[in-house]
C-alpha cells in the first residue's frame, strides 16, 4: 500500500495540523500559518474536452462549467430527485440554506480581509476556521442523514 505524504512543519516539528490548500498548491501549518511546502502538483484525475476548440459554430461545450473559487467546496455531492424524492428535496433545501449562510460568512471574511490588507493565505485560513465552526454548530452541514 502507498503511504500518504505528510510534510512536517519546521517550526512546530509536527505534521498534525499541516493541510494541503489545493487551490494554492501548497501545504500550510494551521498552527503557525507557515507555508510548509510550495508548488504541490495535484496527482488527481483531470479531463477536458476540446469540442468547442475546433471552431464549431454550435457554441460552447456544455461540459465546460465552473464558478468562482470557494475553499471547502472542492469536494461536493449533489443529490437528484428519484421516485418522488421528497426526503432528498428537503435535505437539499436544508443544505442550500446552510450553504447560503456559509457563503455570506465567507463574503464577510473576504471583505474584512481586503479592508485589513491581509494576504490571501490568511483570508483562506480564516474561511477554513469559520467553516469548521459552522460545521460544528450546524448539524445539517454534512450529509449525516438516514435514508429510509
Amino acid at each position: 500500500a502507498e503511504e500518504a505524504y505528510e510534510p512536517v512543519c519546521p517550526d512546530c516539528k509536527t505534521n498534525r495540523n499541516v493541510i494541503l490548500l489545493y487551490n494554492e498548491g501548497m501545504y500550510v501549518c494551521t498552527d503557525c500559518a507557515r507555508t510548509v511546502q510550495k508548488y504541490v502538483v495535484s496527482e488527481g484525475s483531470e479531463w477536458r474536452t476540446f469540442k468547442s476548440d475546433s471552431g464549431s459554430s454550435r457554441g460552447a461545450d456544455p461540459n465546460r462549467v465552473g464558478q468562482a473559487e470557494r475553499p471547502g467546496a472542492e469536494l461536493s455531492l449533489s443529490l437528484g430527485v428519484q421516485n418522488g424524492g421528497k426526503p432528498i428535496v428537503r435535505i437539499q433545501d436544508k443544505s442550500t440554506e446552510w450553504q447560503k449562510k456559509l457563503n455570506d460568512g465567507f463574503r464577510d471574511i473576504m471583505s474584512l480581509g481586503r479592508d485589513l490588507d491581509l494576504k490571501k493565505v490568511h483570508i483562506d485560513r480564516a474561511k477554513d476556521a469559520y467553516q469548521r465552526i459552522h460545521d460544528i454548530k450546524n448539524p445539517h452541514s454534512e450529509l449525516e442523514y438516514e435514508f429510509k
